[in-house]
């Protein structure tokens, strides 16, 4: 793995050799700081399928990896300053003794502190097909070891439900998305919300099955999933927004209700949605913030993608209003901008996976801030390509934020063996910013 070059631009020159980006309005362009491989990988792993990050520490799937049978699947946890100052380490690779052929281990991630949740959408824990979703904690079963600590599977599962498609941690919460559940019917979806001390002391138990009230077949509810405190967030792919499948998303709040039980309180359509926008494909929540990727969106071109921002509002009908939308400077035809999507205090993180900046398919990244080109404009400030990018590595196919970092997945870039995959750690410091000194370096 590359050796993490000094992130502040005031300390080192040489960071200035590893920029892949360009800068918009001035800002100063943030460096491509580590790329991140799978200390094992091998073709056709598609490690950088999901990532997520929390701090320090990051959360890598590879749900084709072989390890306990082909696509059994597998994830890997990375730090900073592991093995070495401003290194990004790897320090546990995570698969399961249980694991087998298909299972799909690391199609989603999600790490908050000392816990992360992967899925793995066809495992047949719960039966055959159903899906499942592992919860491990930092320390467990050793220092700096990380150990699966639960495993969660529907309380009414069912072949085929795809259960861990998606998965979302906040504190002692996991939301895990079930996108073909039937409740509502084929495929309508559903997502279940565990609480880490439900039914016993750490026993992450189910205590709550979310639905949308006006769910129908093949809405693919709960293809994306996002919490945050007290907010839930569950994309609906191809739910009817003004007009039919063009995509919506639910948010479920906790005491709605009574009870710490999780009900509804809002169902989110963009104000200019069409048909197969898939507005919900991917979610972010912060807050009081939202971010809703639409990768079917035609504003630059069929398919160039698109990304909707929503905030509280108690005075808003549904209480959450829609403030931004936000679309590449130069996107275009089949970009699929939103296809991931990342939020963190005041900036917007989007991949667009077919942007074909290094060749075809080779993909792009957005930082969008929040008061670029006016209040609450959520003007775009940089572009992220990778360095060394190639055609049909689908870079910013996922896409993660936390503070200053951000974290970009490439599924099937071939460092390691055709498709074997990598993520890109950038460093963010002075883009989208309101603490900027004059010239946007750090003043030391």
């Amino acid at each position: 793995m590359k050796a993490r070059i000094p992130s502040r631009y005031g300390r080192a020159l040489s960071a200035l050799a590893a920029i892949s980006v360009t800068a918009t309005a001035g800002w100063p362009a943030p460096p491509e700081i580590a790329v991140i491989t799978a200390s094992d990988g091998a073709a056709e792993d598609v490690f950088g399928t999901a990532v997520s990050i929390s701090g320090d520490v990051a959360v890598i799937g590879s749900p084709f990896d072989d390890d306990e049978g082909l696509n059994s699947g597998s994830a890997y946890v990375y730090a900073r300053n592991q093995g070495g100052s401003d290194n990004w380490g790897e320090v546990r690779k995570l698969t399961l003794a249980s694991g087998i052929v298909g299972d799909e281990f690391g199609t989603s991630v999600s790490i908050s502190g000392d816990y992360a949740a992967v899925g793995a959408q066809r495992s047949d824990l719960g039966g055959i097909n159903r899906g499942a979703a592992f919860v491990f904690a930092r320390a467990q079963g050793g220092v700096g070891n990380w150990g699966q600590v639960a495993s969660l599977v529907a309380d009414d599962g069912a072949f085929q439900d795809y259960f861990g498609a998606a998965v979302a941690m906040s504190g002692d919460w996991v939301v895990v998305g079930a996108k073909e559940d039937d409740d509502r019917g084929m495929q309508s979806g559903s997502a279940y919300v565990f609480g880490r001390n439900a039914g016993g002391t750490n026993a992450w138990g189910q205590v709550a099955k979310l639905t949308a009230s006006d769910g129908a077949g093949n809405d693919l509810f709960g293809t994306a999933v996002a919490i945050s405190g007290d907010w839930i967030a569950v994309g609906s792919l191809y739910g009817d927004g003004l007009v039919a499948n063009s995509g919506a998303v639910y948010v479920y709040g906790r005491n709605v209700g009574g009870g710490n039980t999780w009900g509804q309180v809002a169902k989110l359509v963009a104000d200019d949605g069409s048909l197969n926008d898939r507005f919900g494909i991917s979610l972010a929540l912060e807050g009081n913030q939202l971010a809703v990727g639409a990768n079917g969106d035609d504003a630059n071109g069929v398919d160039s993608g698109a990304v909707y921002v929503f905030a509280l509002d108690a005075n808003a009908p549904a209480g959450w209003d829609q403030i931004a939308k936000l679309v590449a400077d130069d996107g275009a035809l089949g970009d699929q901008l939103g296809i991931a999507v990342a939020i963190s205090g005041e900036r917007v993180l989007a991949g667009a996976q077919f942007d074909d900046d290094q060749g075809n398919e080779s993909g792009a990244a957005y930082v969008f801030w929040r008061d670029e080109g006016g209040t609450q404009a959520w003007g775009q400030v940089a572009k992220l390509v990778a360095l060394g990018g190639a055609t049909d590595d689908r870079f910013g196919f996922a896409a993660a934020l936390s503070g200053d970092t951000a974290l970009v997945g490439a599924l099937r870039s071939d460092e390691l063996g055709t498709e074997s995959g990598s993520a890109r750690v950038f460093d963010l410091f002075g883009v989208g910013t309101a603490t900027l000194f004059g010239d946007g370096f750090e003043d030391d």
